[in-house]
């Protein structure tokens, strides 16, 4: 017997999940001749087009850490073996002051990042999930040493990075699931 409010409550809260079309990208969703085939993923290495160099590689194997925790995707080294293509661009990477102290110091940056990036179905050409211009932004402060100031900067892109490939892990199994294409099998 519930009693207890926060058990009523609990209980609603998964009844109204499952009623409305809510669905978990992490909780298996295949169904039918889909289950236990793997959906083959594609990433090439994004363009750059800033002056954070080696940036791509941080967003590759960000995006590759996060395709990888779903066993249903399967990435291929050979786009020709692909069901899907993942690709992007790095556009711009600013890093404007955000507080300063009483004698016009900064204390605090903010590192913004502008990408684009489209996953195609391999087989059709048909761009099936593109993003053309957002932004990501985190803040880090600025310290007096050079080399903190530097590490605190790689930890804020390293997090945008991160941020960026978690984005297009959810977008890309909704879309998926959406259009009834090929589940991975969670």
């Amino acid at each position: 017997m519930m009693n207890n409010p926060k058990q009523i409550l609990l209980f609603c809260l998964v009844f109204l999940l499952q009623g409305c079309g809510y669905s978990n990208p992490y909780v298996n969703q295949s169904t039918g001749e889909d289950k236990g085939k793997k959906t083959s993923l594609y990433i090439s290495m994004w363009k750059n087009q800033t002056g954070e160099l080696g940036y791509q590689s941080d967003i590759h194997e960000r995006l590759t850490y996060w395709l990888n925790k779903s066993p249903g995707w399967h990435l291929v080294q050979d786009p020709d073996q692909a069901d899907y293509l993942v690709s992007g661009v790095i556009k711009s990477a600013d890093f404007p002051g955000l507080s300063y102290d009483q004698y016009k110091n900064v204390n605090e940056l903010r590192a913004e990042i502008r990408f684009g990036y489209e996953v195609r179905e391999r087989r059709t050409g048909e761009i099936i999930l593109t993003q053309t211009d957002p932004v990501k932004r985190e803040t880090f402060s600025v310290n007096n040493s050079a080399a903190a100031t530097e590490g605190a900067k790689k930890e804020a892109l390293n997090d945008i990075a991160d941020d960026i490939a978690d984005e297009i892990y959810v977008r890309l199994f909704y879309e998926i699931s959406r259009q009834n294409r090929k589940i991975p099998n969670n």
